[in-house]
């Protein structure tokens, strides 16, 4: 960076940075983000202060005048030049020319400038969605995050059930650990925790036993040069305009799922990805081409669990599998380059396809922190992880001949029967399971499978965390049969009887989640009632040994 002792400006002509705030009317932390965004530049003293050019900042406030909100650098993306350009509310930066994806006869010729595109965009500061201009007593009490912007980095790249908010995630990560320390989620799912980790200058690793999942979490994480990634695209195209008769899928209810047409283009595009030899680059793409597999598809989008959507069965439904991809390959490869930009070096994130309630391979006193956000409940009843798999899982070939419904391995994917010893593990359990068994035995025994699924899953966490170290759970009390599961008291009186210490409970609003509003608590037809509003943050310690 250039320093005053080497540059022939007037010192006169110089601003501080409280200066350029006063000038611009904005705090002085707005003035380091618009800094970063490129908007304005600044100089170094031989003391290495920060001094801004007066005519600089005079020239951004005539150009300002037409911007909607000239002190929020968020509004803006800086093109090559270094001009600030407004992006009008709701609109999309696309890598291709948006009008020729319906008019060209020849794919390939969609492609129009596409590595300059990659190259000349910068990627914007996603700070102010993380930690907004507020005081810090606000920061302390927010754990809503209603307003904020849940799909920043590569947290958008693929819709998930129940996703974690990063914002929580980020604040509990940067509460309880430092850089270059090791956390652990060991209900990791799509990779939440992950990412914030990497973003955070920590190594990670997530457990995850749904295949779908464990692909997301990895593309996430994964860095990938965009231009390469770009480059790869165009030759996806290349050999999707080749290949005429790619083999067809074979499983079950495909064309129940899909129209005849839906399944040979998707079949084109799954043979083209699979011609790419690199894991981690054909992985990319495979992520693209689920989001795919679910857009085109006949089931509905509001729902986890599989069924057909009426309106998608009619004539005019005829979805243009090739632009999706493209446009879902467009929105990756954007996301992929703002968090290359703010990645933290020498950081790693494993994902392991696993167990959370069995032995993993993770040393014991190994992990610094646990954070993670487990299911509600098991999934048949709850949140259907692997039927909001199922369809993409299909076409990408991830689950192993043995799993035919994935929902059944899953955390209490199995009922087991009422009593042993986890049932003496908390009072609050054995009354719940205990009411519960008087109104439905089955349902009793489906809650009671969850519960001793998820004490096995904190055996293992105390296991692999270090000693007086911190376990963060943000989990969310269900409603079975009219009664009210205290899932967060539960965990509490479990992890003492392991060696944890419980520290505190907090209760968040839930506006984010994607989770259905009303279900059937009783299964009786036409009674519904609310599903939870709130979420618990339970925070343990393992005492030191």
């Amino acid at each position: 960076m250039a320093t005053l002792d080497t540059l022939s400006s007037d010192p006169s002509e110089m601003v501080s940075t409280g200066g350029a705030a006063t000038m611009l009317g904005v705090s002085p932390k707005t003035i380091y983000r618009m800094e970063k965004k490129g908007f304005i530049e600044s100089v170094r003293t031989p003391g290495g202060q920060r001094r801004f050019k007066r005519r600089d900042l005079e020239n951004y406030l005539e150009r300002s005048k037409t911007f909607v909100a000239p002190q929020n650098p968020s509004k803006y993306r800086a093109t090559h030049s270094g001009q600030a350009v407004q992006l009008k509310e709701g609109s999309q930066e696309y890598l291709f020319d948006p009008s020729m994806l319906a008019s060209s006869p020849k794919p390939v010729s969609r492609v129009r400038n596409l590595e300059q595109r990659v190259v000349m965009g910068r990627s914007s500061n996603h700070g102010q969605y993380y930690d907004a201009e507020s005081s810090i007593d606000r920061w302390i009490d927010e754990w809503d995050f209603k307003t904020y912007n849940t799909k920043t980095y590569t947290h958008g790249f693929h819709v998930y059930p129940a996703m974690f908010i990063p914002q929580v995630a980020r604040k509990i990560i940067t509460a309880f650990s430092n850089e270059g320390d090791t956390i652990c989620d060991i209900f990791c799912g799509s990779g939440t925790t992950l990412v914030e980790s990497s973003l955070l200058g920590r190594n990670s690793i997530g457990i995850e036993l749904n295949p779908l999942a464990v692909l997301i979490a990895k593309v996430k994480t994964t860095p990938i040069d965009p231009k390469t990634l770009a480059d790869k695209l165009r030759s996806i195209v290349e050999d999707y305009q080749e290949i005429q008769d790619p083999p067809i899928p074979n499983f079950p209810n495909i064309d129940f799922w899909f129209s005849e047409d839906v399944i040979k283009e998707l079949a084109r595009l799954k043979q083209a990805i699979w011609n790419i030899s690199e894991e981690n680059m054909r992985n990319f793409f495979c992520v693209c081409f689920s989001k795919v597999v679910r857009t085109v598809s006949f089931t509905r989008h509001g729902e986890f669990k599989l069924y057909r959507d009426k309106k998608k069965l009619e004539a005019d439904f005829q979805p243009n599998v090739f632009d999706e991809f493209i446009k879902s390959c467009e929105s990756n490869i954007l996301s992929m380059r703002e968090y290359l930009n703010d990645l933290k070096d020498g950081v790693y994130a494993r994902i392991i396809l696993g167990d959370s309630t069995k032995d993993n391979g993770i040393p014991p006193n190994a992990v610094d922190f646990i954070v993670t956000s487990p299911p509600y409940g098991d999934s048949g009843t709850t949140v259907a992880y692997g039927q909001f798999s199922r369809l993409s899982s299909q076409w990408l070939d991830l689950l192993p001949p043995h799993i035919r419904n994935l929902d059944k391995e899953l955390l209490g994917g199995k009922a087991a029967s009422l009593g042993g010893p986890v049932m003496e593990t908390s009072q609050t359990l054995k009354h719940a399971v205990g009411t519960i068994h008087e109104r439905d035995e089955k349902r009793a025994k489906e809650v009671f499978s969850f519960y001793i699924d998820l004490y096995e899953a904190l055996k293992q966490a105390h296991k692999i965390l270090k000693p007086n170290k911190h376990f963060c759970l943000v989990v969310g009390n269900r409603t079975v049969k009219e009664l009210v599961l205290k899932t967060d008291q539960i965990i509490c009186e479990m992890g003492e009887g392991l060696g944890f210490t419980t520290q505190a409970i907090l209760y968040r609003n839930i506006p984010n989640k994607r989770m259905p509003i009303k279900n059937s608590p009783t299964n009786q037809p036409g009674k519904t009632g609310f599903t939870m509003r709130k979420e618990s943050i339970v925070l343990l310690k393992k005492v030191g040994i």
